[in-house]
């Protein structure tokens, strides 16, 4: 399967760090094909319907999206008739299926982790809010939320900080302009 996503480790003082866990992923590998051979190869007394929806299912295996993978390889195992490829498709089928139900999660992870290195407090804040939100079996969620809640702080804080650096400059910018401070 593909490497896992890393995310970088952020170590800036008051910004939070990403958690450990996070930084290994959560989302198990895609499945692997272990092609061809792995099933007993080309199964010419197969019905021919059968042929169509294993070779299908292999091409997909090499480009295909991973619910066009998942829909090719149960349509294989739903196949009746001679069809020696049923239960390696079957199995297959249910690798891609816990894969799927687990893309939501990985998609917002990711979507997260863009955010994290090039965007504001407030847009970090809503990236790990919008991943922590997803509903089911989110290996996210409470890392995403600490992590929603650490940069709704520090955005607090970074503008309670530009408000009053603000509000001094002002204060500064009209003291100059006082004659008491320029006239000798």
């Amino acid at each position: 399967g593909a490497a896992p996503m890393v995310a970088p480790r952020i170590e800036i003082p008051g910004v939070p760090a990403l958690p450990e866990s996070m930084r290994s992923g959560g989302i198990p590998d895609a499945p692997v094909w272990k092609g061809t051979v792995a099933t007993g190869g080309i199964q010419l007394g197969a019905d021919i319907e059968v042929l169509e929806a294993f070779d299908r299912a292999t091409r997909l295996e090499k480009t295909g999206k991973p619910e066009e993978k998942l829909a090719a390889w149960k349509a294989l195992a739903a196949l009746s008739g001679k069809n020696p490829y049923r239960e390696a498709s079957a199995k297959q089928a249910v690798a891609w299926e816990v894969y799927v139900a687990k893309l939501p999660f990985l998609r917002a992870y990711e979507i997260a982790l863009k955010v994290e290195k090039t965007g504001t407090p407030r847009q970090k804040t809503a990236s790990w809010q919008a991943l922590a939100s997803l509903e089911g079996d989110n290996p996210y969620r409470d890392d995403a939320r600490r992590l929603a809640t650490a940069w709704e702080q520090f955005a607090v804080k970074q503008e309670a900080f530009e408000n009053q650096a603000a509000q001094e400059f002002e204060k500064l910018s009209r003291l100059m302009k006082l004659s008491v401070l320029t006239d000798e």
